[in-house]
C-alpha cells in the first residue's frame, strides 16, 4: 500500500506544481484591473485573457481535485501498522493541506477572473448606454414661437424660425434643440422618430414642411 501511496504522492505533487505554475503565470491578469479609459483593443485583449486563464485554472483545478482524492483514498487503505507511523501522517497531512491550499487559491482566482468579466460586460453597457444619450444641451433664449400642429400656423411660425434660428451660422445640433423647443402637441410628436443629432436636423425640417407646408390642406 506504500507503494501505491507514493505513486498517488507523485501525481498529486506534479498536479499541484502545474497549478502552482498557472496561478503565477496568470498573476497578471487575475489582478488585472478595469478602468474607463481603457481602448476598445485592450478590453478585448483582457477579455481573452480571462477566458484563457479560467480554462487553464479550472482545468488544473479540477485534475488537482482528482489526484487529491485518490491520494487520501491511498492514505485512508495503509495498514495500521503504517498509519501509526508519526512521519507518513505528518507528510500526509502537509501533502493534503499544501494540495487544498492551492484549489483554494485556484478558487478565489476563478472567482476574481468572473467579477472581472462582470465588470467589462458592465463597463460596455453602460458606454452604449452613454453613446446613445443626448447631452444635456444649454440653449441661448431665443424668442421663438411654439407651433403645435395647426397648419394655418405653419408660415408664420416657419419665417420666424428661419430668421431667429435656421438662417443663424451655428451647429446643426444646437438648431435642432431650438427646433424641438419650440414643438409642441401633434407637431413634437411627429417627429418623435427622428434621432436627436446635427446629421437629421434637416431631415425634420423636410418633414415638418412637407406635413404642414402644404397649402393645398388649408
Amino acid at each position: 500500500m506504500t507503494s501505491t501511496l507514493a505513486t498517488r504522492q507523485g501525481l498529486l505533487t506534479r498536479s499541484g506544481n502545474r497549478l502552482s505554475e498557472i496561478l503565477q503565470e496568470e498573476s497578471e491578469t487575475i489582478t488585472a484591473h478595469v478602468h474607463s479609459s481603457m481602448e476598445a483593443a485592450d478590453i478585448s485583449a483582457l477579455r481573452k485573457r480571462i477566458r484563457t486563464a479560467k480554462t487553464a485554472i479550472s482545468t488544473e483545478a479540477s485534475r488537482l481535485e482528482t489526484a487529491m482524492e485518490k491520494y487520501s483514498d491511498a492514505a485512508d487503505n495503509l495498514d495500521n501498522e503504517t498509519q501509526a507511523i508519526p512521519e507518513v501522517i505528518a507528510r500526509i497531512e502537509a501533502n493534503s493541506t499544501a494540495a487544498q491550499t492551492l484549489l483554494d487559491n485556484a478558487s478565489k482566482a476563478l472567482a476574481r477572473l468572473t467579477r472581472l468579466q462582470e465588470e467589462l460586460e458592465f463597463d460596455q453597457e453602460q458606454s452604449s448606454l452613454n453613446r446613445n444619450e443626448v447631452p444635456e444641451m444649454k440653449l441661448a433664449p431665443i424668442p421663438i414661437p411654439k407651433f403645435s400642429g395647426k397648419l394655418w400656423e405653419w408660415e408664420t411660425f416657419w419665417k420666424s424660425f428661419d430668421h431667429t434660428v435656421h438662417s443663424r451660422n451655428i451647429d446643426n445640433l444646437f438648431k435642432l434643440n431650438y427646433l424641438l423647443d419650440a414643438l409642441e402637441g401633434n407637431a413634437k410628436e411627429s417627429v418623435k422618430h427622428f434621432e436627436i443629432s446635427g446629421s437629421t436636423y434637416q431631415l425634420v425640417i423636410e418633414h415638418l414642411k412637407q406635413k404642414y407646408g402644404d397649402k393645398q390642406a388649408l
